[in-house]
């Protein structure tokens, strides 16, 4: 067993503040995961 097997997952969440509606909110909740992970929150409800 390798050390970087024994280090637990963070969940990663990502930011990207934009104008307008834009996505601007994703989540990366599993290891297997790649990417910036699925779209939490967008601004289309705020218009």
């Amino acid at each position: 067993m390798s050390d970087s097997e024994n280090i637990p997952f963070i969940p990663v969440l990502t930011v990207m503040v934009d104008y307008g509606v834009a996505p601007f909110l994703w989540l990366v909740d599993h290891p297997e995961v790649g990417g910036i992970g699925s779209l939490l929150c967008d601004g289309t409800s705020w218009a």
